[in-house]
């Protein structure tokens, strides 16, 4: 489905409010080679500049120029608009960051010479009060391959790893799909007799290793080669931690200094360092750290690799929130200091962390579940409760699976309903609270209890807990394509003669034609210069196009 929203100006400046979208504002200044506004009904917030090159070949006496927008059929309109922020016509005299501009902001340029190649640049954007957040695909494994606990994602290769609940455990590929395409089942390692029950995992995608910790009496962490490309995953060894350091239930890595971290379930809870042996090397057990009486059941974990700390969730009442110290090099990790949650926030089964902006984000089994928000604190100074999100009734008892994306300001969490609901949580900004944003309810049949992200291209997904295992894809940003188009008016901005025309690469009559610059590249990012007005609150990159006038499949993340 292609929808192209046709909107200018007159050459004299005038725009009748009748030729704008609806709830959309005219743009602040005149111009005849571009569009008033650019709507689309895909819900999120962006701030996209898309660069454009192009060269005049024939002479019009009033041309507009301006964006359309294609969509995917697979993805249903939801309600929100977009709008075009600004414009601004450029020299082809530098790089993408560092070319002059030949006019003004939002202000036309009259006097484009014939076969000089110009660039144009546009802003778009929303008020970012919603995603698309949609169910896109499901994968249904083999039978056997079910209950599945663990889950990481290489998103440079485009593979995800899910571990299973089973005896033994099993250690599922899966291909991640480009775009809305559903994701496939490469194939499965089974691991070894006694390597049992697979809880949680942590991966190094550089290096090429996965590490998954199993719900033995004392825990084992499996070493597994992901294998390059297609190829299946295979398990390269294993290490049994000490007696008592039983049931792992959580994990954190430090790839950069090649350590993990993994949290036993038990009474008081129990941090184990291990390194992960370099290339082929089997992982090794460093030391542990012994948490104080009543810290309990370690359930949940974030780690702040930069700044060198690890906070792990208790299952408790309240939950507590206990910061530990890594420990240079092999030195053993240390317990810095904790805070404990409000009475009712209970029994902690996931967080997530944005260790730029230092904050994590821990959920409660609670009905309804409690999104607490807590600041990391500053060096060895101890985490502080900063305040709480309780969800709506209903959303109740948010589990394991939980997914951040900290660049757009967003988190989501799974509760245990039937069926589960996956709520997008907005992050706040500083020491504002969190805020809900929405949710979306999976099918009956996916009991999710574990989740991945793909914040780049604007995917989730989430391993269910049943038999066989079933992965879902969620949508969480919409996915969009902009071309450049041209037409030639009368008067008024409905009045267009024969429609519009896309820029082509080569002109064959057409008044325009896009032009190779030596000093750009096609479908590289566009960056965040001087001189075009900001809408929102970040900026997200868009693409430089000048030997085609289409853009490839963006995902428009939110807050932007």
């Amino acid at each position: 489905m292609k929808h192209i929203l046709n909107k200018g100006r007159d050459r004299d400046g005038s725009c009748p409010f009748s030729c704008l979208p609806e709830n959309l504002q005219p743009l602040p200044a005149t111009a005849y080679y571009q569009k008033c506004q650019l709507e689309y009904n895909e819900s999120n917030s962006i701030l996209l500049f898309i660069s454009a090159h192009m060269r005049k070949i024939a002479p019009y006496a009033s041309i507009i120029i301006g964006l359309s927008l294609l969509f995917a059929a697979s993805a249903p309109p939801v309600s929100a608009t977009a709008q075009l922020g600004s414009y601004r016509w450029r020299n082809d005299n530098g790089t993408e960051a560092t070319a002059t501009f030949s006019a003004a902001e939002n202000a036309p340029f009259a006097n484009m010479a014939r076969n000089t190649p110009t660039r144009l640049r546009f802003a778009a954007g929303n008020d970012g009060t919603q995603s698309e957040l949609l169910r896109k695909a499901a994968l249904t494994l083999q039978s056997g391959e079910s209950l599945i606990r663990a889950a990481v994602i290489d998103t440079i290769h485009g593979y995800a790893y899910f571990g299973t609940y089973t005896v033994p455990g099993k250690v599922i590929k899966v291909a991640l799909g480009v775009g809305d395409t559903p994701p496939t089942r490469i194939g499965t390692l089974t691991l070894n007799n006694g390597e049992d029950q697979l809880q949680t995992a942590v991966i190094d995608p550089t290096n090429g290793y996965a590490y998954f910790g199993t719900n033995n009496a004392p825990g084992i962490v499996v070493k597994v080669a992901l294998g390059t490309g297609d190829a299946l995953p295979t398990r390269v060894s294993a290490v049994s931690l000490n007696t008592g350091e039983n049931f792992i239930k959580s994990a954190v890595i430090d790839p950069i200094n090649g350590y993990a971290y993994f949290g036993a379930d038990t009474s008081p809870g129990i941090v184990v360092k291990v390194a992960l042996g370099v290339g082929a090397a089997p992982p090794t057990r460093v030391d542990a750290v012994t948490l104080n009486g009543g810290e309990n059941s370690l359930q949940s974990a974030v780690i702040d690799p930069t700044n060198g700390y690890a906070y792990f969730g208790t299952y408790t009442s309240p939950g507590i929130v206990v910061k530990v110290a890594l420990g240079v090099g092999a030195a053993l990790p240390t317990r810095v200091g904790a805070v404990s949650l409000n009475t009712g926030e209970n029994s902690i089964r996931s967080a997530v962390i944005d260790p730029t902006n230092g904050y994590a984000y821990f959920g409660t089994y609670t009905s309804p579940g409690i999104v607490v928000k807590v600041a990391l604190g500053v060096g060895a100074a101890l985490p502080t409760r900063v305040g709480a999100l309780t969800l709506n009734t209903g959303e109740n008892q948010l589990l394991d699976a939980a997914v951040i994306d900290p660049t757009n300001g967003y988190a989501y969490f799974v509760t245990n309903n039937i069926p589960d609901i996956v709520v997008k949580v907005a992050l706040g900004v500083g020491a504002a609270l969190p805020t809900r944003v929405g949710v979306i309810t999976l099918n009956a049949e996916e009991y999710p209890r574990s989740a991945v992200i793909d914040p780049t291209n604007g995917y989730a997904y989430f391993g269910s807990s049943v038999n066989p295992g079933i992965i879902t894809k969620i949508s969480i940003a919409p996915k969009a394509q902009f071309r450049l188009e041209y037409a030639s008016k009368v008067t008024t901005c409905g009045a267009i003669v024969a429609g519009w025309t896309q820029v082509p690469t080569t002109a064959v009559g057409e008044a325009f034609q896009m032009a190779d610059s030596t000093n750009l590249t096609d479908g590289a990012a566009t960056t965040h210069v001087a001189g075009m007005t900001d809408l929102n609150a970040s900026f997200q990159p868009g693409q430089v196009k000048d030997t085609s006038s289409q853009t490839l499949r963006w995902s428009g993340l939110s807050r932007q």
